[in-house]
C-alpha cells in the first residue's frame, strides 16, 4: 500500500504515513461485472470469475470535492487510485468518475434484489412517470388511475415485506399485477379525451388564418328572426361573406320524411351568445356563431337474410354493403339479421362474393321510415341471386291505414269466416264476401275461401299498405243446392211458400230476402233467412218484419218443432230487441248485422249474452221448410 499525498511504501493497516503524516485512507475494489466487493489485489472476481485488471480501486471515503473537480481539457482528474497489484509491471487502475461509482453502486443493488422486487422497482418507475406527465398534462383521468396504481404497489410490497399479513400469499401477486395492467388504461386516458372533439359530420369550423386580426368589428347579414327558417348553408356563407370567422352548425335529427320542406332550415342562431341580434349589430369577428338546423332523424332498417346453401357448387361466402358500406359478412348458407341506423333516402342492398368485386347482385331500398325487410339469396357461378320476400315500411303507414302482415294468397282455403275476422281485427272496415256455388261432390269444404281482394289487387303481399275503408271482397265456395238461381224442384210451387208474387216478378231482388238491392241493407223490413255453416245440421233464423217475428228451428236432428219470437224494437242495423217467454220468466235475444249495412252476415245474442253467426241461405228454400214444422209461440 502507497500513500496517496507522498508515495511512501505504507505496511497494510496503517492510519497515518510515516513519512508525511498523511492520513490513510482505506482503499476499495469492486467487480464490473456482479459489483461485489472484492480485495484490492484480486486479479479475478471470486464471486463470478470476472476480469478484475482494469478495476478501478476507490478510496473509503471520497469526498464530494474531490469526486466533482473539474478537469481541464479531455483529461479526467485521477480520483485517489492506486494500482490493484503493485509490482514493477503492476496494472494501474482506471480512474471512474461519479457516474461510474452510481453505475456500480445501483449495479450492487439490483443483483440483491429478487424477481418481484425487481417487477416492483421497474412498475414504480414507470406510474412515477406516468403521474408526472399527468399532471404536465392536466389529465385528471390518467392522475387518477397513477393513484390507484401507486396504492396497488404499495399495498403489494406491504404484503411482500411482512408489514401486513396477506389474507392469501398469492394476492400480492395478483395486485402487483392488476397494478402493472392499470398502465394500459392511464395510457388510453389521453385517447379519452380526444374523442370529445365534436365529429366533422356534426360540428363544421370555420376558422381563419390571419389571427392578428381578431378583433376586428364587423355586422351580421340578417337579425336573428329573418335567418329562421332558411337554409343554414346559404346564411352560413352569407356569415363568413360579412367576415365571421367562427361559425359552427349543428344538426338537429328531428325530421321525419313527410316533413321534407323543413330540411336543413334554421331552427335557432346565435352570435356570441346572443339569440335576439339585429342586423347592424357590432359584433367581434371572432364572436361564435352557432346555427342549428333541422335534419332527418334516424330510422331503423332491419334486414333478415335467407341463405339458400348450395350442395355442391358455388359454395362461397358473401359481403353485405348498404350503399358501400359494409355491414357484415356471411358464411355460405347463413342466416343473419343485421339492423342499421340511417337518414332516410335512397339505398341500395349488395351482396357480393367474398374477395370478387365482379360477381355481386343487389335490391333497391327506399327508406323514409322504419323499414323491415327479409330477401332470400343464392349464390351462381357469375352472380348472386337477391329475392325480396317482403318489405315493410313501418315508418310511411299513416293515420287511418293498415299494413297487411301477410299475402292474400296465405287467406286461400281457409273458413272466410276466420279471414273475416283476420281482416276485421287488423282495422278493415268495408268486407263483403262473394259465393261460387260450386260444391258438388263434396270435396271442397263449405265456406273454403277462393280468393280475397283489395282494392281491386289480389296480389298483395306481406308489407303493402291499404286505407281501412278499402273495399274488401272475400270469395268462398258453398254448396250447389244453396245457389238461389239453381232450378228448383217440380213440386215446390208458389201456393207452398208465404212468398209474395211480387218478389218472384223481381229482377232486383236478393236470393236471401224478399227486399231489392236498393233496400235489403235497410234492415228493417220484408223477410230475411239466414243458416248456420260447418255443421252436421243447420240451424235457420228467419227475420220477418211483415209480420212482425222471428222465427228459429233446426233441420237434420229430426226436430219438426219451429220457436216464434216477437219482435220489441230495433232494426238490424243497429240492434234488433226480441223477446221469449217461459215458465213465467221473460229472455230478451238480440239480432243484428256484423257490419252495417252488410247483412251477409247476422249475429244472434241469447239472453246469457252468447253470440252465434249465421250466413244468408236461399229465402224460398227457408220458408218451404219452416212450412213443414210445427210452429210454437214462446
Amino acid at each position: 500500500m502507497k500513500c496517496q499525498n507522498c508515495g511512501a511504501d505504507l505496511a497494510d493497516g496503517v492510519l497515518f504515513c510515516r513519512e508525511c503524516g498523511a492520513k490513510v485512507e482505506m482503499q476499495k475494489k469492486y467487480c464490473r461485472e456482479c459489483g461485489k466487493e472484492v480485495p484490492v489485489d484480486a486479479r479475478f472476481c471470486s464471486y463470478c470469475g470476472a476480469d478484475l485488471s482494469v478495476i478501478p480501486v476507490l478510496d473509503q471515503p471520497v469526498s464530494d470535492e474531490e469526486a466533482e473537480t473539474p478537469t481541464s481539457g479531455n483529461e479526467e482528474t485521477p480520483v485517489h487510485t492506486q494500482l490493484s497489484h503493485p509490482s514493477n509491471d503492476a496494472e494501474y487502475s482506471t480512474a471512474v468518475t461519479i457516474w461510474d461509482k452510481i453505475a456500480m453502486k445501483l449495479q450492487a443493488f439490483w443483483s440483491g434484489l429478487n424477481n418481484f422486487s425487481k417487477v416492483f422497482t421497474i412498475a414504480s418507475v414507470i406510474v412515477v412517470l406516468l403521474l408526472l406527465i399527468s399532471f404536465a398534462s392536466h389529465n385528471a383521468v390518467a392522475a387518477f388511475f397513477s393513484v390507484l396504481q401507486i396504492a396497488g404497489l404499495v399495498i403489494s410490497m406491504l404484503w411482500h415485506k411482512g408489514v401486513l399479513n396477506p389474507p392469501r400469499e398469492w394476492l400480492k401477486y395478483i395486485t402487483l399485477a392488476i397494478a402493472i395492467l392499470f398502465t394500459v388504461l392511464n395510457i388510453m386516458s389521453y385517447s379519452w379525451d380526444k374523442n370529445k372533439v365534436v365529429e366533422e359530420s356534426d360540428k363544421s369550423t370555420v376558422s381563419s388564418s390571419e389571427t392578428n386580426a381578431t378583433n376586428t368589428i364587423v355586422s351580421p347579414p340578417y337579425n336573428a328572426a329573418d335567418c329562421l327558417g332558411q337554409n343554414y348553408d346559404t346564411v352560413k356563407n352569407d356569415f363568413i361573406s360579412a367576415g365571421f370567422i367562427e361559425i359552427y352548425t349543428d344538426a338537429v335529427e328531428d325530421l321525419s320524411y313527410s316533413e321534407s320542406e323543413r330540411i336543413d332550415t334554421i331552427e335557432s342562431i346565435s352570435i356570441g351568445g346572443n339569440d335576439s341580434f339585429a342586423d347592424g349589430e357590432q359584433f367581434s369577428k371572432s364572436d361564435k356563431v352557432e346555427i342549428s338546423y333541422h335534419a332527418y332523424k334516424k330510422v331503423t332498417v332491419s334486414i333478415d337474410v335467407d341463405f339458400l346453401s348450395n350442395i355442391f357448387f358455388d359454395k362461397y361466402g358473401v359481403v353485405v354493403y348498404l350503399n358501400e358500406e359494409k355491414v357484415g359478412e356471411l358464411a355460405h348458407g347463413e342466416d343473419k339479421s343485421f339492423s342499421l341506423q340511417v337518414s332516410p333516402g335512397t339505398y341500395t342492398l349488395t351482396f357480393q362474393k367474398k374477395d370478387d368485386t365482379s360477381c355481386v347482385g343487389s335490391i333497391e331500398l327506399d327508406v323514409k321510415g322504419d323499414v323491415n325487410a327479409s330477401v332470400q339469396i343464392s349464390c351462381q357461378s357469375d352472380n348472386i341471386c337477391v329475392t325480396p320476400l317482403y318489405i315493410e315500411k313501418i315508418g310511411e303507414v299513416r293515420e287511418g291505414e293498415i299494413m297487411m302482415p301477410q299475402a292474400l294468397s296465405s287467406f286461400k282455403y281457409k273458413n272466410y269466416l276466420d279471414v273475416q275476422n283476420t281482416l276485421e281485427n287488423l282495422g278493415f272496415t268495408n268486407i263483403s264476401t262473394e259465393i261460387l256455388y260450386d260444391i258438388h261432390w263434396g270435396w271442397t269444404a263449405e265456406g273454403e275461401v277462393e280468393s280475397v281482394s283489395i282494392d281491386g289487387n289480389a296480389d298483395s303481399v306481406r308489407g303493402d299498405i291499404f286505407s281501412a275503408d278499402s273495399p274488401i271482397i272475400i270469395t268462398y265456395h258453398m254448396k250447389e243446392e244453396d245457389d238461389p238461381n239453381r232450378p228448383t224442384e217440380a213440386s215446390t210451387s208458389a201456393a207452398e211458400t208465404t212468398l209474395p208474387a211480387t218478389q218472384a216478378e223481381e229482377d232486383t231482388s236478393v236470393y236471401y230476402s224478399t227486399n231489392t238491392k236498393d233496400t235489403y241493407k235497410n234492415g228493417n223490413t220484408g223477410i230475411y233467412a239466414y243458416k248456420s255453416i260447418g255443421n252436421s245440421y243447420d240451424n235457420y233464423w228467419i227475420i220477418d218484419f211483415d209480420d212482425g217475428y222471428v222465427y228459429s228451428f233446426s233441420e237434420g236432428l229430426g226436430d219438426n218443432s219451429c220457436s216464434k219470437f216477437a219482435i220489441e224494437s230495433g232494426d238490424l242495423n243497429s240492434t234488433l230487441a226480441f223477446s221469449m217467454h217461459s215458465d213465467g220468466t221473460t229472455y230478451q235475444w238480440f239480432a243484428f248485422f256484423k257490419w252495417k249495412n252488410q247483412p251477409d252476415h247476422l249475429v244472434i245474442v241469447d239472453d246469457g249474452n252468447f253470440d252465434y253467426d249465421f250466413y244468408p241461405t236461399n229465402l224460398s228454400d227457408a220458408l218451404r221448410l219452416k212450412k213443414q214444422k210445427s210452429i210454437a209461440l214462446y
